[in-house]
């Protein structure tokens, strides 16, 4: 964790819910996501299908993959025999 929550004060339960409650963290997935969506822009066409479409396909395997043995798991670990 590289920072923690404070000074940041939340006058409602809905703003405190947030996926991104720190004003700083929904601006960095804003830019993140624009740079993301130009990225056939201003990227070669060598780099996006060499480099990025590799590690897109890993990531989205190592995220199904951790999905499908974590939540058999969490289902059965939360009662008790």
């Amino acid at each position: 964790m590289f920072y923690r929550l404070s000074g940041v004060y939340h006058t409602r339960y809905s703003q405190t819910r947030q996926l991104w409650p720190i004003p700083a963290d929904r601006w960095q997935v804003g830019i993140i996501a624009a740079l993301a969506l130009l990225a056939p822009l201003y990227m070669s066409q060598l780099y996006l299908s060499s480099y990025m479409l590799p590690w897109l396909i890993f990531s989205s395997a190592t995220l199904s993959l951790t999905l499908l043995m974590a939540w058999p798991a969490s289902c059965t670990s939360a009662s008790p025999p």
